[in-house]
This record gives C-alpha cells, sequence and structure tokens, in this order.
C-alpha cells in the first residue's frame, strides 16, 4: 500500500481524488487545503509521492516544491506531482524538482497513470497513457507568454490581479516570501516585478527586496514596481524612489497600472 498526500484548497476536489485513487486499491491518501499544513504533514509521514495545486491561498505551488525540497531528511526526496488549471505554469517549474505535471481538468484514470508511474506500481490492466504530463523535459514551447511576479500582495487584491492578467495571456507568479521572490524574479525573469509595500517590515521588507533586485546580476534589468494602498504613500515614499512607487485607491487604479506595465 503506497502513501500519498494530496495539496489542494479546493476541499471538494481533495475528496473527490481521495476516494478514487484509494478505489484503485494500492494507495492510502491524505489530504490538506493548506499548502503549509501539507508541508507539515510531509516532515511526520512517509509519502511515496504528494499532488500539489499550483494556486493555493497561504502559499504559492513553486514556494511548495522549494519547502518540501527543504525540509531534512528522505522527505526532501518525495516526488512531486504538481497539478494546474493553467497549462503555462508548467514553464515555472523545473523538471529536476517536480516528476510530472498535469493540466486540469484531468480523469481519475489519468492520475492514476501518473501516481503508478511515480511509486512502482504494475497492474494487469494498465490505464490509458496520456500525453498531457510533462515528466522529464516540456516539449518546445511556443511565443512565450508574459509572466508577472507579484509578491506579499493581500488575498483580495492578488485575487483581482490574477483574474485580470490571465485572460490576457499573462503568467502569473505570486509568493509571500522575501527569498522565494528573489528566488523566482532571478530564474523566472518576468516582465515585471511587483513588490507590496507593508506598514510592517518585518511582515514584509519590500523597500529592501526591492533594493536587491534592483543591484542583482540577473535581476537589476527587470522592471520592478512597489504598489502600495494611498494611506502608506508617505511612508513608502520615505523608503523608495517615488518613480518606482504607485499608490492606489481601489482595485481598478492598480490593475490600470499594471496593464500599462505590462503593455498588454
Amino acid at each position: 500500500m503506497k502513501n500519498v498526500l494530496i495539496i489542494d484548497d479546493d476541499l471538494a476536489l481533495c475528496t473527490l481524488l481521495k476516494s478514487r485513487i484509494e478505489h484503485s486499491g494500492d494507495y492510502h491518501v491524505d489530504t490538506s487545503t493548506s499548502a503549509r499544513e501539507g508541508v507539515e504533514k510531509l516532515k511526520d509521514g512517509a509519502y511515496s509521492a504528494v499532488v500539489i495545486d499550483v494556486l493555493m491561498p497561504d502559499m504559492s505551488g513553486f514556494e511548495t516544491v522549494k519547502r518540501i525540497r527543504s525540509l531534512p531528511g528522505e522527505s526532501s526526496k518525495t516526488p512531486i506531482i504538481v497539478i494546474s488549471g493553467r497549462p503555462s505554469m508548467k514553464d515555472v517549474f523545473h523538471f529536476s524538482e517536480i516528476r510530472a505535471f498535469l493540466a486540469k481538468p484531468f480523469d481519475d484514470v489519468q492520475l492514476l497513470d501518473v501516481l503508478d508511474r511515480t511509486c512502482g506500481v504494475e497492474r494487469k490492466e494498465k490505464p490509458v497513457v496520456i500525453t498531457a504530463v510533462l515528466e522529464k523535459e516540456p516539449a518546445a514551447a511556443g511565443p512565450q507568454q508574459p509572466k508577472i511576479l507579484v509578491a506579499a500582495m493581500e488575498k483580495y487584491m492578488l485575487t483581482k490581479v490574477s483574474e485580470y492578467l490571465q485572460p490576457l495571456g499573462c503568467t502569473v507568479l505570486t509568493t509571500s516570501d522575501e527569498e522565494d521572490a528573489f528566488s523566482l524574479a532571478k530564474e523566472q525573469q518576468p516582465n515585471v516585478v511587483i513588490y507590496q509595500y507593508w506598514e510592517e517590515p518585518e511582515k514584509f521588507n519590500a523597500a529592501k527586496l526591492f533594493t536587491r533586485t534592483q543591484q542583482g546580476a540577473d535581476t537589476q534589468k527587470l522592471r520592478c514596481l512597489v504598489v502600495c494602498p494611498k494611506n502608506l504613500e508617505m511612508q513608502a515614499s520615505n523608503e523608495l524612489p517615488k518613480s518606482k512607487l504607485f499608490s492606489y485607491s481601489d482595485s481598478r487604479e492598480l490593475l490600470t497600472r499594471l496593464r500599462q506595465e505590462l503593455a498588454v
């Protein structure tokens, strides 16, 4: 019996996948609707594989993969299967760090096939082989979609930004961690980097991270903008260049500025 962990903020999907995977008779499935909770579970249990969604409220799939790979002991080597409703998100992940990428919508047979190959489960009747899963290197891609990195933005505004930019063909990368934000900027080379300014620098120090990004050998040429609500404009202007600071009154004003930055 193989133990599998599913991390997805969609409780209904977790329940459905658990039921169908366990019905095969070869797996026991644990679930978590919180990325942080899921990482904690990986510390304590021996899992043959973990299935991770990309877009989660408390921590992005990219950040979750990084956290898992930094765990102590054998837990850091747990095979990771990434699932997402946006096929373009496969380009965000290094295929040396994940075992497979599966685009939603998919059926239980598709996921079971990936799990079987990941966990070494042999069946007399093999599930249908799928081509939507990338297990090694991604196939040659067409023109690259614009990427925007949004770091430490409050949940409501982040949802607005994602819903606005994704239909325009943009890949939206998110994180709430300073170190992960810099790593994403360095590795993904987004078209625009957006840092949210917070009143409490211990929560997220946008000014410090902005300086680091502008001075980094691999990041200094990136278009970088720090955004903040109007009530924090004066405080933020004492720490950041005014030309790189944008204060907004509402979501519409912020979205208009982001579209201008991306020129899409």
